[in-house]
């Protein structure tokens, strides 16, 4: 995973849709990905501690590359980014309220 001045994630797709969506395959399959290429290169990027800039290198059949396929998949990508962090200071926002909550109820009991 680790190249030169950037993180490198290779990823291997069939379709380009497979990045968002898991593929109708076979479930005993041995070659069944039981994860979307997001969420794989989200649990990779959340096991190590990122230092440098991370590329993202896919890898597609020649029938399903077309002139715009890197535009768009960049623009879908960028969009799922913004939407999961907004999501995540959200659920971040949620947890410290609770939080929060929890002391206004647990101090007092303390105290008596």
């Amino acid at each position: 995973m680790n190249r030169g001045s950037h993180q490198v994630i290779e990823l291997r797709l069939n379709q380009v849709e497979e990045m968002f969506v898991l593929a109708q395959t076979d479930l005993f399959s041995e070659f069944r990905n039981y994860l979307t290429g997001v969420e794989y290169c989200i649990s990779l990027l959340r096991s190590q501690r990122i230092r440098r800039p991370v590329l993202l290198r896919l890898s597609l059949p020649a029938a399903e590359l077309d002139d715009a396929l890197a535009d768009r998949l960049s623009a879908a990508l960028r969009r799922y980014c913004d939407q999961r962090i907004s999501y995540n200071e959200r659920e971040r926002r949620a947890v410290r309220l609770g939080g929060v909550r929890s002391l206004w109820v647990g101090v007092p009991i303390v105290v008596i």
